[in-house]
């Protein structure tokens, strides 16, 4: 029987913050024109904290206004919900979550990169396996689309001493919510799991074996399976120094329609990062650097592409002020296919905490990236006519205030 949940015994906080974003970019995808937007992000949240349970509720509407300094100017409204529970044990912990969103939602404003000020995961945890990553943006067809996305998960870990098991499974959704919008974006939909095993050798050493899966159907009648699994050896050569490394296979099926013949296809999968932190005299300095070839499965043809990507991410902060530099770079490993791409996103952006509940911040973001398109008669291996898309760049300056309006305990 799950853990009850006593609101009167728990502690309770609730808080209200806003962060709300004006952007100059350039050139604007339509216009071809500087385009001016603001961006305000609400969260409510609720915490509820026990000894041995957390739940958590929150809201996030986002008001954007794009394009506010032309005629062309448009308002978009996404709202998203979060639900979480977790409990925990001294061996084994379990975790439910439902993060869902729907409205209003525009890809022109480099919008797929992480939000600046914010602080950049850190490794991956022991045992755990990273999800497949996704095609960094898509590139613009409308300025918003209606826009809908759920994500339900069950997740556990289990400490069998020198034994970490984690497994998670779940079900995803999400793309263009109505006809219009599925044209540029089509709706997809699927299971996923995945699962590890973190065998820890010595007290620097972790035998890590990592396994993904799933499966994915489109509107445009695509559908996908995806599996991969990877051996990983993770080393902490001192107490802020830590390498990974890894190795394994993925395989795909893919099924371009209801009744079409399925495609087969495999390759390697690989995983190389270091992971550093530097504490001096009052300043953190981290950095994370990644290289990592894995399939990607494309979100405007279902289509799986094999990929090479690197990323790194680099932090200094001393006391109120932060400083921060991202990175990346992917591309297919099959040039000139029905589902090539090439895309190189970077960032510099520095915050400073001026008090409790009011952080001021501001940097600059660019965005270049190649896509091919199937076109008629392509095949799921990227045989047949092919759509070359315009290149895409992008140079983007803003600036950030985030107001923590309200923090209470009840």
């Amino acid at each position: 029987m799950l853990h009850a949940l006593p609101l009167l015994a728990a502690d309770a906080v609730f808080t209200l913050s806003d962060r709300t974003v004006a952007r100059a970019r350039a050139p604007d995808p339509f216009t071809n024109a500087l385009a001016l937007d603001l961006d305000t992000l609400v969260d409510a949240r609720a915490v509820w904290t026990e000894p041995r349970a957390a739940y958590t509720l929150a809201d996030q509407p986002r008001f954007t206004w794009l394009d506010y300094n032309g005629a062309a100017a448009q308002a978009a409204l996404l709202d998203s919900v979060l639900a979480l529970a977790e409990w925990r044990w001294s061996h084994a912990a379990l975790r439910v979550t439902e993060n869902a969103s729907y409205g209003q939602q525009s890809f022109e404003s480099l919008s797929a990169l992480p939000s600046p000020g914010t602080s950049q995961p850190a490794a991956t945890p022991p045992g755990s396996a990273a999800s497949l990553p996704a095609v960094t943006l898509v590139q613009p067809r409308n300025k918003s689309l209606l826009y809908a996305s759920s994500v339900t998960t069950i997740g556990s870990t289990l400490q069998l001493r020198p034994w970490t098991l984690l497994a998670t499974v779940g079900y995803q959704l999400s793309g263009g919510a109505d006809g219009a919008a599925q044209k540029d974006l089509p709706f997809q939909q699927g299971p996923f799991g995945t699962a590890g095993a973190d065998f820890k050798v010595d007290r620097r050493d972790h035998l890590i074996t990592a396994a993904i899966g799933s499966e994915a159907s489109f509107s445009s009648g695509t559908e996908d399976v995806v599996v991969q699994i990877e051996e990983q050896w993770r080393h902490q050569w001192a107490s802020m120094t830590t390498t990974t490394l890894g190795a394994g296979g993925y395989a795909t099926r893919t099924r371009l329609a209801f009744d079409a013949p399925d495609t087969f296809s495999s390759g390697p999968a690989a995983l190389a990062a270091l992971d550093q932190r530097v504490l001096l005299h009052g300043n953190a300095w981290v950095l994370r650097a990644e290289v990592r070839l894995a399939p990607i499965i494309n979100p405007l043809s279902g289509l799986a592409d094999e990929q090479l990507q690197s990323t790194i991410v680099g932090s200094w902060t001393h006391r109120r002020s932060s400083l921060r530099a991202l990175a990346s770079a992917g591309e297919s490993v099959r040039q000139g296919t029905a589902t090539s791409s090439k895309e190189v996103t970077a960032e510099i952006d520095a915050a400073y905490k001026a008090s409790d509940w009011l952080t001021f911040d501001g940097g600059i973001r660019a965005l270049y990236e190649e896509q091919n398109e199937p076109g008629t008669g392509a095949a799921a291996g990227g045989q047949g006519s092919i759509v070359q898309e315009p290149p895409f760049g992008q140079g983007l300056v803003f600036f950030a205030v985030t107001v923590r309006a309200v923090k209470a305990r009840f």
